[in-house]
C-alpha cells in the first residue's frame, strides 16, 4: 500500500499509532485477487485524511478504498481499467452491506476471453 499526499508533510491523527494492524483478511471469494481489507483501508484513509479531503485511488481494483471512504463520509474517486473490476467496485460502493455469496466465486483465468 503507497499513500502519497500533495503538498507539505503532516502528521498522522493519532500520533503513537502502531505500524502493525491487525484486521481480517477476507480469505476464499475475494472480489479481487490483490483485495485489501475494508477495515484496513479505513484506518490508513482516517489517519491521514480531513473532513474535507477527497480520497484518490487510482488502482482501485474492486473498491475496498472507495467503500472505507464512503463508511468515513469522504469523497473519493476510484480509477480501475478492467471493466469487470469497476463493476464490483461500483457494486460495493452502492451496497456495502451486500456479502458475499460462499459459492460466488470470479474465475480470474477465464473471464472475459
Amino acid at each position: 500500500i503507497l499513500m502519497l499526499r500533495k503538498g507539505y508533510a503532516k502528521n498522522i491523527k493519532v500520533m503513537g499509532t502502531s505500524n502493525v494492524f491487525q484486521v481480517a483478511n477476507p480469505t476464499g471469494n475475494k472480489f479481487h485477487p490483490n483485495e485489501k481489507p475494508v477495515e484496513l483501508m479505513k484506518e490508513l484513509i482516517f489517519q491521514s485524511t480531513n473532513s474535507n479531503d477527497i480520497v484518490l485511488d487510482m488502482f482501485c481494483g474492486s473498491g475496498s478504498s472507495c467503500v472505507a471512504s464512503k463508511e468515513l463520509g469522504l469523497n473519493y474517486i476510484g480509477i480501475e481499467l478492467e471493466k469487470k473490476y469497476a463493476d464490483i467496485a461500483k457494486d460495493r460502493v452502492a451496497n456495502p452491506l451486500k456479502k458475499r455469496e460462499e459459492n460466488e466465486q470470479i474465475n480470474l483465468f477465464t473471464e472475459g476471453i
